[in-house]
């Protein structure tokens, strides 16, 4: 996951990934689906400089518990943090055989910038051996710094607040079948922001971050928003690095943080999430994607850097394209749809046309008067055949003619 902030990125195949890959071709072949005749980026690397090695035949689309990494390094430059070093990772696997074994995921990712801005994360979805349970989870440290432009679709990018934070986050979820590809669960989340400062020159105490914590209660100078959550899931994607025809998403998520489990103030988060992936034309591989989900908070009010904003859901997928947090408000309603074609035969090179709406309730009356629009193309380069992981480059224009560029390892929903 590499986010829009950057304005130069530069990425290279990693050493790790392409011997682990070329280990692959070692392997008994799986009964299930063939990936012979496909490329990635490992393939590549051998041709081009590995030209006298032999090619072993490549007929395995997975071996239950193998691991299959894709690692990139980068480079990159905002004026946020200067120069900032990074490395993403994505390790899959199977924990079971068939057609109906989900894939199971662990995302991490370590930046490193020229301003000292330390970011570490870890992400999983793990499946155990049937689909019996689902454990999710979202750990990550920010030693951060960003823009804030107020609440509602139709703030403004003139004159930003600029604040400098240290940020906890820490999401931890267990689910159970209860169905086929239905689960339920609990899970308890935490999101703890500290050393809160703000460090605009033009700083002014009508800015919306200082009206709203005020008026609410809030200590602008840290927030902590603690407790439990029920979740509700139906998932039958099975690999949610790249879905394909016919899967299906859907996952509620009802979160009441409470003063008994550390929290500022009771409030109530709605989290509700639908996905669905169909064949366009029918009966081909190109998928026509559609992605909605609606942001609420029914009851209370959340500290404004907990607010429902763009770039912020679990992969910081969102509104891609503008700057994380560009948008913010009490409840925010999302939208967006993607057709994902191939380029290549071998799958080496595929390409994706994309549009996205939202609209984020205003800070005073709290309802949608506007929404923030975003269009944008994709190219999608194999980087892990066996995982079906792609590295998505995608640029796009958005609400006032916002442009940004976007990278995300796997498909951004």
């Amino acid at each position: 996951m590499c986010q829009n902030r950057f304005k130069v990125f530069i990425f290279f195949c990693s050493i790790l990934y392409i011997n682990t890959a070329h280990s692959q071709h070692n392997q008994t072949p799986s009964s299930d689906t063939s990936v012979a005749g496909q490329k990635d980026v490992g393939d590549v690397f051998r041709k081009i400089f590995l030209k006298n090695k032999a090619e072993k035949p490549d007929t395995a689309l997975y071996i239950p518990g193998k691991v299959y990494p894709s690692i990139f390094p980068g480079i990159g430059y905002a004026q946020l943090t200067g120069f900032t070093f990074l490395l993403t990772a994505n390790f899959a696997f199977y924990t079971n055989k068939g057609d109906s074994a989900n894939l199971s995921l662990i995302h991490t990712g370590i930046e490193y910038s020229q301003n000292r801005q330390f970011f570490p994360l870890l992400i999983t979805n793990i499946w155990t051996k049937g689909n019996k349970y689902n454990l999710l989870g979202d750990i990550r440290y920010f030693n951060y710094s960003a823009y804030t432009y107020g609440l509602g679709s139709k703030s403004k990018t003139e004159n930003p607040s600029f604040f400098d934070f240290s940020f906890i986050r820490v999401y931890q979820m267990a689910m159970k079948r209860v169905g086929p590809d239905f689960l339920l669960g609990l899970g308890y989340n935490l999101d703890y922001h500290w050393n809160i400062k703000n460090a605009s020159s033009n700083y002014k105490a009508t800015d919306d971050y200082y009206i709203y914590d005020k008026s609410n209660n809030f200590d602008t100078s840290e927030s902590i928003s603690s407790g439990l959550s029920l979740n509700v899931l139906f998932d039958s994607r099975r690999n949610i690095n790249n879905p394909v025809a016919g899967g299906s998403f859907a996952n509620i998520i009802l979160r009441q943080n409470v003063k008994g489990l550390g929290s500022d103030q009771n409030w109530a988060s709605l989290y509700f999430d639908v996905r669905k992936y169909i064949s366009f034309p029918r009966g081909s591989k190109n998928i026509l994607a559609f992605w909605h989900f609606d942001w609420l908070t029914p009851y209370g009010n959340a500290p404004y850097l907990d607010m429902p904003s763009n770039g912020w859901d679990t992969y910081d997928n969102s509104s891609r394209n503008f700057i994380q947090g560009r948008y913010r408000g009490k409840n925010m309603l999302y939208f967006e749809s993607e057709y994902r074609f191939g380029i290549l035969k071998s799958g080496f090179l595929s390409g994706a046309v994309y549009a996205n709406v939202a609209s984020y309730s205003e800070r005073v009356q709290n309802n949608f008067i506007s929404a923030a629009h975003n269009v944008g193309v994709s190219l999608r380069i194999k980087v892990n055949k066996h995982s079906n992981t792609n590295l998505i480059v995608s640029y796009g224009v958005g609400k006032d003619w916002q442009k940004g560029l976007f990278f995300n390892l796997g498909e951004t929903f």
